[in-house]
């Protein structure tokens, strides 16, 4: 009788948990993040951490658990513990993921984390697919990825912000780059490249004060952007201020700018 008792009770345990070893990848990303979109970020990690039992290095898979990890908090952008969330990344860098782990890693294993606008795993999937994508070129594919991101998720400012660097950078469309700009700075008022992107839309339509104002913006809010310093010191030398110009120069260079002093 005892025996049947415990031989009851290993049964009901397994069968009355979540049994996954016959799901797929795709199943177990798609229960991971419906648990994750409810709030249950705790189960959707368990989840990935069985998913990843089963299809070992995975590095998708390992860089959904790092963003998870590092969303366990109240508010998205606080973590449990940091060292694990980076070795995830670091593990799916060295994997080949090397895009999408830099990216992340500049949310969440800098000195100040920032919040990133993401709701579930699979929102989070096809933002890294279109950052991949754009940074190989293939841009079309890289816009369907983020529109998929802003059918999930309208307020996803990150996607916004890519559509609108693709409009300006390589269809040319200023007013359409300017319009998903002024959207995704509506959303994150903080963002320091959305202002970037804004000055140098600005800057193309010959507005150069409040191009500079943007670029005074996107330093203010990250002191380390590179990119910034470099863009305001280049209007600068344009604007016929040469000592601002240089100045501004030689911070971008000082903040690793590979074009700052050529």
């Amino acid at each position: 009788m005892k025996i049947l008792l415990i031989t009851f009770s290993f049964l009901l345990f397994f069968f009355g948990c979540d049994n996954y070893k016959d799901l797929t990848k795709k199943e177990l990303v798609i229960s991971a993040s419906e648990n994750y979109s409810n709030g249950n970020k705790h189960k959707a990690l368990d989840i990935i951490n069985k998913a990843i039992e089963k299809y070992k290095d995975d590095r998708e898979l390992i860089i959904m658990r790092g963003f998870i990890n590092a969303t366990l908090g109240p508010t998205l952008g606080e973590y449990v513990d940091q060292e694990i969330i980076c070795k995830d990344f670091d593990v799916a860098y060295k994997l080949g993921y090397k895009i999408e782990a830099t990216y992340l890693q500049t949310f969440f294993c800098d000195v100040e984390t920032k919040p990133l606008p993401i709701k579930s795993l699979i929102e989070l999937k096809y933002l890294l697919s279109g950052i991949n994508y754009a940074s190989n070129g293939k841009l079309e594919n890289a816009l369907d990825e983020f529109t998929e991101v802003i059918q999930l998720n309208p307020q996803n400012y990150e996607a916004l912000y890519h559509i609108s660097a693709i409009n300006f950078y390589f269809i040319k469309d200023t007013t359409k780059a300017y319009d998903l700009v002024e959207s995704a700075l509506t959303l994150n008022k903080y963002f320091s490249n959305g202002y970037l992107l804004r000055g140098k839309i600005r800057q193309a339509k010959d507005d150069f004060i409040e191009a500079i104002n943007d670029f005074n913006k996107a330093i203010q809010y990250d002191g380390d952007n590179a990119e910034a310093y470099y863009s305001r010191g280049k209007l600068y030398y344009r604007l016929n201020l040469p000592e601002k110009g240089m100045s501004d120069l030689m911070t971008a260079n000082s903040k690793g700018h590979p074009n700052a002093l050529k």
